[in-house]
């Protein structure tokens, strides 16, 4: 999605539908996808610190807490 949007169609999103996944899922995974994106980008466009695997492992139970939902 990040790379080649491009070839990303309709089609794609009614297999995974014909899988089991709902419309609102792929939205939110779309939204998901977009927000570390734009994160990524922004990091590395301000040259952001990447956290030691210690900070990553604190921010764990926020996560599964809270999740990503802005």
């Amino acid at each position: 999605m990040t790379l080649e949007p491009h070839v990303l169609d309709a089609e794609d999103a009614s297999r995974a539908k014909e899988a089991g996944v709902t419309k609102e899922a792929l939205i939110e995974a779309a939204q998901v996808a977009f927000n570390f994106n734009l994160i990524d980008r922004l990091a590395d466009s301000f040259e952001f610190a990447v956290p030691l695997s210690e900070g990553f492992s604190k921010m764990v139970p926020i996560l599964l807490k809270k999740g990503y939902r802005i």
